[in-house]
């Protein structure tokens, strides 16, 4: 007797296959570098958020900030709020984890050159662009498409 094959069908796929296809377009890794001094929106923007955050006077001096991420102008603010000291005073007590960890960083950089997706413009991040300064890290991102 012969059968019938229905060619409109939709094949059944596995549960597994739409999970890790979900995993695979939710998990990137980014080179991100550090914030530039030079930049008009990156630095200075950090500062402006934790100066208001900590309620400190905007006006005062700001400390050398060069290899610092964001993270250490948060300390920075913080220390300076809870000491209630100037920002250039609580930045002797700050240090940079480019200084305190260059070795690694350096080591983490020459990995993602090539290999991770650029977090401050569009494509793979390359080590040349991070010179002044980098990190990698891994993001949970909800609407990329992963590498």
């Amino acid at each position: 007797m012969p059968t019938s094959i229905d060619t409109n069908a939709k094949p059944v796929l596995s549960p597994l296959f739409y999970l890790l296809l979900l995993v695979s377009s939710l998990l990137s890794i980014y080179g991100v570098p550090l914030p530039t001094s030079h930049s008009a929106r990156e630095k200075p923007a950090i500062w402006s958020i934790y100066i208001q955050h900590y309620g400190l006077d905007a006006k005062q001096a700001r400390p050398d900030d060069t290899n610092w991420t964001g993270a250490e102008i948060k300390s920075c603010c913080r220390l300076a709020s809870l000491l209630d000291v100037p920002l250039v005073q609580a930045a002797q007590n700050v240090a940079p984890v480019a200084v305190t960890a260059g070795d690694k960083i350096e080591s983490l950089r020459q990995w993602a050159s090539g290999r991770c997706l650029s977090a401050d413009r569009a494509g793979v991040y390359s080590r040349s662009e991070g010179s002044s300064g980098g990190r990698v890290v891994e993001i949970d991102t909800r609407l990329a498409c992963g590498t």
